[in-house]
């Protein structure tokens, strides 16, 4: 199933009141014996502490000490205790998939967290609340709060908090498919959870990855990091989690196609599921058991388990769960030669992908990380103005007579510059328009013909294959789509790099230069872009020296990366190369990423940044490229205060260059 995300965050780690932590068996008798010789304060700690214990063992028991808890707390007015006790029955309404119930008392808890007037509580609701919106689909406010929980633990100096804010984050991108960010927050939170020795974290983080891994097709370093994961929840003894591990590993066999390795990691998921009453455990552990007897030609048990989920999904009510499901009676009755049925899945798996995937969506979430971006850049940038106000107060009291005297002295001269700036500014303006026009001009042609032709593409393919599903053959089929999926992928490239594009236009893109490691952003970037290259059997080496740092906006440089070695993949014939490498010369970094393809001819070469030159060009394999790519590359290097440029020679393969200052 994909239905993934919800071991991404698990509530164990949502750091689930201001005192509860993880717990053994033998401590739950030693607090459960502590509570009769308690009272007041210290009770209702102790029975928010043994709520959270029984999280992970027993959901009736967690429930009941944290209503236990709300009453005692209610009654003295001690809100920091009704914080955690709300905190924790809505952690318990998440795992029996109870969300509305969830949702409104994570919601009251933040209420209720903005009157104690401290960062944490705010942060742990806020934590919580995102928690739940990326389980049930909604990205964008799951973004949202994720990032809102962020600031808040960063404000109180919660490392903890800061970590599972990250691995909140790379979960969104994760769901996003952006799996070259996801990957870069999962690892971001294994590195802090390594240092604060947190075992459950390290856990979860390894799962993370090897859930990226696995998407990726690169299922040796994915069973890696489950087994290592595996090896340290059984040791934790926390039921939930162990049965997310069983899960992942089960679901890594079927990608393997070996359902006989996949169905004892599968029925121990199962049997765990339905020991702790995790709704949505059992719908996900079914439903893959379900698709390791198909394997099998079981068809009987498989068709049992997926009718299990379904019933089970319909009842939880989650779009996600329930979206599952119909991909998997897709395969089933395609298995079964009912192609007829199976479209009719298609049809309703499509409908509910397009309300959980929607083009607003992901408009959100771009706006949304812009916004947090640029929020906590204006915030460093007012703290160092308030700094230097005050220096300059004192300052200008010793300065102010001498300044008067100079500045009356400049004001005539002043008052000539400014009526030739006018002047020159009117005519730079005419020129800016002139400017302007021409590039609307180009993105109108962009739009209107290399846009709008992919969509006729998937529309006349999907629409044959529609009408005449019946009469097409398996090949056909198949052609159709390959067609419909080139299209598809095309048009996705170009949107992004428009959007991009537009935005750095518009300024909404914040530049945030930090020293950087070019070597690992080129391996993070070449583990998405490998399966590409793979499928024209062409080979991709890394040769950036391991010691080469750059001072530059991470996340622009690596869209520039990414960029030029997608352009070299789709320029290189089939079993051809391409290569990375770099230099240090004098302060600046000089990156050459090079292709044994089919070259660019002169004429073409030197309007290849031009956004007023741009026009359609086709890869060795018929890929489809605009060229707005590279002008975004161009844009974001000179905004980093580098150089790009380009050598090539027909024939001979090309050279894509530039610099940026040496960290």
């Amino acid at each position: 199933m994909r239905n993934k995300m919800r071991y991404l965050i698990t509530v164990a780690f949502l750091l689930i009141s201001l005192q509860t932590g993880n717990y053994a068996f033998g401590i739950i008798d030693s607090l459960e014996t502590k509570l009769d010789s308690v009272d007041g304060v210290e009770r209702i700690k102790l029975l928010n502490k043994l709520s959270g214990a029984y999280w992970g063992t027993s959901t009736s028991q967690s429930m009941k000490y944290a209503k236990e808890a709300l009453a005692e707390a209610d009654s003295l007015s001690y809100k920091k205790g009704m914080f955690s006790a709300l905190t924790n029955i809505g952690n318990v309404f998440w795992l029996k998939a109870e969300y509305d119930s969830a949702i409104a008392v994570y919601k009251q808890s933040l209420d209720l967290a903005k009157d104690l007037g401290d960062s944490r509580p705010l942060a742990v609701a806020s934590f919580n609340i995102a928690m739940l919106n990326n389980e049930t689909g909604n990205y964008a406010d799951a973004l949202k709060y994720f990032l809102t929980s962020l600031k808040y633990y960063q404000e109180a100096n919660d490392l903890n908090g800061v970590a599972e804010a990250h691995n909140g984050i790379g979960s969104v991108y994760w769901s996003m498919k952006n799996y070259e960010k996801a990957l870069y927050y999962f690892k971001k939170f294994l590195r802090q959870k390594e240092k604060l020795n947190d075992s459950s974290g390290v856990v979860m983080a390894l799962n993370n990855i090897g859930l990226i891994y696995k998407d990726l097709g690169q299922y040796d370093k994915a069973l890696r990091n489950y087994e290592r994961a595996l090896k340290i929840k059984l040791k934790l003894g926390n039921l939930y989690s162990i049965e997310t591990g069983y899960n992942n590993i089960g679901l890594l066999f079927i990608a393997r196609k070996k359902p006989d390795e996949a169905i004892p990691y599968l029925n121990k998921a199962l049997k765990l599921a339905e020991e702790i009453d995790d709704k949505t455990g059992i719908v996900t552990s079914s439903g893959n058991l379900g698709k390791a007897y198909l394997l099998l030609k079981n068809y009987k048990k498989a068709e049992d388990y997926f009718n299990k989920a379904f019933s089970l999904a319909k009842q939880i009510d989650s779009k996600k769960l329930i979206g599952d499901v119909y991909e998997n009676f897709i395969s089933f009755y395609k298995e079964l030669g009912d192609y007829k049925k199976a479209l009719e899945y298609s049809e309703k798996y499509s409908k509910i992908k397009e309300e959980l995937f929607s083009s607003e969506i992901n408009k959100k979430v771009a706006e949304l990380q812009v916004k947090y971006e640029t929020a906590q850049k204006e915030n460093e940038i007012n703290k160092l103005k308030n700094a230097k106000r005050i220096q300059n107060y004192e300052l200008n009291k010793e300065r102010n007579f001498r300044n008067f005297l100079l500045i009356s002295s400049v004001l005539f001269i002043l008052f000539g510059l400014a009526i030739f700036y006018a002047y020159k500014v009117k005519t730079d303006a005419n020129e800016q328009l002139k400017q302007l026009n021409s590039t609307k001009d180009v993105f109108i042609s962009i739009i209107s013909h290399d846009l709008k032709n992919p969509f006729h593409s998937i529309i006349a393919f999907s629409d044959m294959m529609i009408k005449d599903f019946d009469s097409l053959s398996d090949e056909e089929k198949i052609l159709s789509l390959k067609e419909i999926n080139k299209a598809a992928k095309s048009s996705n490239e170009l949107l992004d790099n428009l959007l991009s594009w537009s935005m750095s236009q518009r300024g909404m893109i914040p530049l945030i230069p930090q020293k950087i490691n070019l070597r690992q952003i080129v391996n993070t970037t070449l583990e998405v872009l490998r399966p590409s290259a793979k499928r024209k059997n062409i080979i991709v080496k890394n040769n950036v020296p391991g010691d080469l740092y750059i001072y530059a906006d991470q996340n622009t440089i690596s869209t520039v990366v990414r960029n030029l070695i997608t352009n070299s993949i789709k320029f290189t014939r089939e079993g051809g190369e391409v290569v990375i490498s770099a230099k240090k010369s004098g302060n600046k970094i000089e990156v050459d990423i090079s292709d044994s393809g089919i070259g660019i001819k002169q004429e073409d070469l030197d309007n290849l940044f031009r956004i007023d030159a741009i026009q359609t060009t086709y890869g060795t394999a018929k890929e489809k490229g605009t060229g707005i790519g590279l002008i975004l590359c161009k844009e974001f290097i000179d905004k980093n205060g580098g150089r790009i440029w380009a050598e090539s020679e027909v024939g001979k393969g090309s050279h894509f260059k530039f610099v940026l200052p040496s960290a």
